[in-house]
């Protein structure tokens, strides 16, 4: 079981979207905490919000860096890049410098966030994160695998935003006639938080993570029209507007 007091937790892209409403709940059960984070303005935030834990700054593809951040650390909750060009490599970079604090007699558990089915090679994710799973697979390390299913989060499913808009519009870069599984980042955060405090419990496993049954785009609207009392408009973006966002998403830049 883990120690409120004497276990240090190590989350990476604290400052992201998925781990947003994580952080306060680790906060709540745990004394010590390193978050890393790539920016200085994402430091300085973290660093208000949380007074009392380690705010750093690495580069995940740096592996001297990355070995640094895991000193002295018990137990990571892992986010990596999605779809980034590096996000395999930057994955192995974590791993080495976990097992390189085992080595030291430190470190106990290595959870991963990584994506349902990931099997499916077509989406880029899917791929970089089945390789990040197998190099897990064939470490010495105690790790549990967490496999959520598509975000319903603002940046997605901008329901806050809508409230405020005449006329909202969801803008998917797929058919949104495609059945989706759909979590919520409060469900993830919470069972995240139930793995790192049990640990042995969840040594070696693997978890699949969904808050809905598949459900396509255009069969989700309509519920969300009815609270909201207004029409959402369902927009396909353009072929090229799609690949410009991955080719971002992937290199940091247009091509």
């Amino acid at each position: 079981m883990s120690s409120f007091d004497q276990d240090l937790i190590l989350v990476f892209a604290a400052a992201g979207k998925q781990t947003r409403p994580l952080v306060p709940l680790l906060a709540k059960n745990f004394k010590n905490l390193r978050l890393v984070v790539n920016s200085e303005s994402s430091q300085q935030k973290l660093r208000s919000q949380f007074p009392e834990a380690d705010v750093v700054r690495a580069d995940q593809s740096d592996p001297r860096a990355v070995r640094e951040v895991f000193r002295g650390v018990t137990a990571v909750y892992y986010v990596g890049p999605s779809m980034h060009h590096q996000e395999t490599q930057n994955g192995y970079h974590a791993i080495d410098a976990a097992i390189a604090e085992q080595a030291e007699g430190n470190f106990k558990h290595f959870v991963f966030s990584s994506v349902l089915k990931p099997q499916l090679r077509k989406p880029l994710n899917h791929d970089n994160k089945r390789y990040i799973e197998e190099y897990l697979f064939e470490s010495p390390l105690n790790y549990t695998v967490l496999q959520p299913c598509n975000f319903l989060a603002e940046n997605l499913y901008p329901i806050a935003k809508w409230i405020h808009e005449d006329e909202p519009v969801l803008s998917l870069p797929y058919d949104h006639n495609i059945p989706n599984s759909h979590i919520f980042l409060e469900d993830l955060a919470e069972a995240t938080l139930k793995v790192l405090q049990e640990r042995e419990k969840h040594y070696h496993s693997e978890y699949p993570l969904s808050s809905t049954y598949p459900i396509a785009y255009k069969d989700l609207v309509p519920p969300t029209e009815k609270a909201l009392g207004k029409q959402i408009k369902i927009v396909k973006l353009p072929y090229l507007e799609t690949v410009e966002k991955l080719v971002k998403a992937s290199f940091g830049e247009k091509l």
